[in-house]
């Protein structure tokens, strides 16, 4: 079942917001990128990624949410989860793949006052 199929029981938000990944995954070196995160919903995210990562490792990332005209003060989600996908770019060379994560139910929201 993938993210689009998911849609018709929540939400899901389609993005191309920045946020900064790191690896949880003990059998591997912390690894840590800036990458962008494709869509979210309250069970699952996309990511793109350059490092490589395995299904079922554990990614952490911070979610750079910038202000709006409805959200008026910029928020930093931290959030987690496991990845189940892992999705090759089949459209253009430099595209990076597209990681769906399983997100655990622990998250942080800070909001940063302007």
């Amino acid at each position: 079942m993938d993210m689009n199929d998911r849609c018709k029981k929540e939400r899901t938000f389609a993005l191309a917001l920045p946020a900064f990944v790191q690896t949880e995954d003990g059998r591997v070196a912390v690894v840590a990128e800036q990458a962008e995160v494709a869509a979210v919903s309250a069970d699952e995210a996309m990511l793109r990624l350059r490092t490589r990562v395995q299904l079922g490792m554990k990614l952490r990332f911070v979610l750079h949410v910038p202000r709006t005209f409805f959200l008026g003060n910029p928020l930093q989600m931290s959030l987690s989860g496991t990845v189940v996908q892992i999705q090759p770019s089949y459209t253009r060379a430099e595209d990076l793949p597209l990681v769906r994560l399983r997100l655990d139910r622990a998250y942080a929201i800070d909001a940063h006052h302007a």
